[in-house]
């Protein structure tokens, strides 16, 4: 799904946005970072993350959203990560 998903991104000329779907997947990666490593509750829910892999089992439905204009991002030396500026 990442690499159709980049696909679709690259040949609409969408260098940033947003994601938002529906689907059933049996193979997800999802990356995550919390400063407190405090990823997930009992219930494994996650508030967010970056879909790093993904295998459609069933049906997909998205919405890709383009950001307009560039996004820049600055090392953060107490998380040690590059966050966005805004």
């Amino acid at each position: 799904m990442v690499e159709a998903l980049s696909g679709f991104c690259t040949s609409s000329g969408v260098r940033a946005g947003v994601l938002t779907g529906i689907g059933a997947t049996d193979k997800v990666t999802v990356g995550l970072f919390d400063v407190d490593k405090n990823v997930a509750g009992a219930d494994h829910r996650t508030l967010g993350g970056h879909l790093v892999s993904a295998r459609i089992s069933a049906t997909f439905e998205g919405v890709v959203t383009k950001i307009e204009g560039e996004i820049d991002r600055t090392f953060n030396e107490k998380l040690g990560l590059n966050l966005i500026d805004i």
